[in-house]
């Protein structure tokens, strides 16, 4: 029995890490991984909440106010007053000492009161409003910077998976090479300096790839680390470059309906009301107040014969500011300057964000074009490396000639493999941007 359950512990873990593994098999996965699991991310929506809390606190100074104020007094002395004594029966001239009140008072009263016209308190809310908008839009705006950062590892992942598998491609060309010079070499029709230069090229390759592996590890790591995957032996990308299909984006964006142009133009707004929160602070106030207390007074805490009473009183304030120094005055004209700053900013922003839409559609479409022409230049110098493999073992063509053939293949893969990694990332990033908030 202990064999048993050892055994199904075993297997229960086994399936249990099994079921962890973490299978990606494109960027629209990753980006989905991304947006629920990257802590960027998430502290950026937690942000966005805090905005909507201080929305509320805008415009939570204009609700009413409800309190209560519990008072309770004992007079260790009660005041004295002289009465004249004819009035309870006494000698005419003479006075009569008589305390009035009881030791112990305590009272009860609730107050109330609700803002009925304060301008200073609806541009705060105003203010609020915008500025929780301005944050959303920001906090977006970041979102789509971290998706992108996202997408760009993932796809340096792919390049450098195309990069090891060209590498071990000219490895094993290297490899013919070496043997093909070596055999000439032993037929005494090529040098020792020929032989030793095929060689070089071989192990250079091997160090190449040695390389490639290494960088390719370090990308994977960093791409989990920014999936908020700890185990990066859990995390498998199934998924291939060339397998992307490149298209110009159908519905261009604007520059004006993107999170940071936005953000800006709530800016602006929030900062205009701000500097009119301060302009209102010097107009009239008007409140509606009402109180009601109940009272008891007796000479004891807790006396039955203690003597109650309750009244009420309801009202309006009206609050007129005639002169509180130059402060309101001073505090609207600084953010009448910041409104003006806000609104440089805000196009400044705009005029950079067309400009950074221009990039992307102009290196997108020169990329999905230059893949075409990369793809069939590195299909001819495939062909090549095979023809100058023949004819060097005819002894057509020197050594530096397949050479020659030998780097502007490699030079043609690169380049295919880098325009189609350029051309995946720019098309992810006007798939980011299309995304509303």
């Amino acid at each position: 029995m202990p064999r048993l359950f050892a055994f199904l512990f075993l297997l229960a873990s086994f399936s249990k890490g099994m079921s962890q593994k973490l299978v990606f098999h494109s960027v629209e996965q990753v980006l989905a991984r991304a947006e629920s699991d990257n802590p960027a991310i998430q502290m950026a929506r937690l942000q966005q909440k805090v905005a909507m809390r201080d929305k509320a606190l805008g415009w939570a100074a204009y609700y009413p106010s409800l309190g209560l104020n519990l008072n309770s007094d004992y007079n260790l002395n009660l005041p004295v007053q002289l009465i004249p004594a004819e009035i309870f029966g006494g000698p005419a001239g003479t006075f009569k000492q008589v305390r009035f009140g009881q030791n112990w008072n305590q009272s009860a009263a609730f107050d109330f009161s609700l803002p009925i016209f304060h301008p200073e308190k609806y541009a705060a809310g105003r203010s609020a409003s915008y500025a929780a908008e301005q944050v959303k839009f920001e906090q977006q705006a970041g979102v789509n910077l971290t998706l992108q950062k996202v997408a760009a590892q993932y796809f340096q992942v792919l390049q450098l998976e195309e990069n090891l598998a060209l590498n071990s491609m000219l490895d094993s060309t290297a490899e013919q090479l070496y043997k093909a010079t070596l055999a000439r070499f032993n037929q005494q029709l090529v040098s020792r300096l020929d032989l030793n230069r095929a060689e070089n090229l071989m192990n250079a390759n091997k160090q190449q790839s040695l390389n490639t592996t290494a960088s390719l590890q370090i990308a994977r790591a960093k791409l989990a680390a920014l999936l908020n995957i700890s185990e990066l032996s859990n995390m498998k990308i199934d998924d291939h470059l060339v397998s992307y299909q490149l298209s110009t984006p159908e519905n261009q964006l604007k520059a004006a309906e993107r999170p940071a142009s936005r953000a800006a133009t709530e800016a602006e707004i929030a900062q205009r009301w701000r500097a009119k929160q301060h302009l209102y602070t010097g107009l009239p106030r008007l409140s509606l107040n009402s109180r009601y207390t109940f009272s008891s007074q007796s000479n004891k805490l807790s006396d039955p014969s203690a003597t109650h009473f309750d009244y009420g009183t309801v009202g309006l304030q009206l609050n007129v500011p005639l002169f509180k120094g130059r402060t309101n005055t001073l505090l609207f004209k600084k953010n009448q300057l910041l409104s003006e700053q806000a609104l440089y900013k805000k196009q400044q922003t705009l005029t950079e964000s067309a400009a950074e839409l221009t990039e992307w559609t102009t290196r997108l479409d020169e990329k999905v074009q230059a893949r075409t022409l990369a793809a069939h230049k590195e299909t001819l110098a495939l062909q090549n490396i095979q023809l100058g493999l023949d004819l060097y073992n005819q002894g057509v063509i020197s050594l530096d000639q397949l050479f020659n053939i030998y780097n502007e293949y490699a030079q043609a893969k690169s380049s295919f493999i880098q325009t189609c990694t350029d051309a995946a990332i720019f098309q992810t990033y006007f798939m980011i941007e299309a995304k509303r908030p």
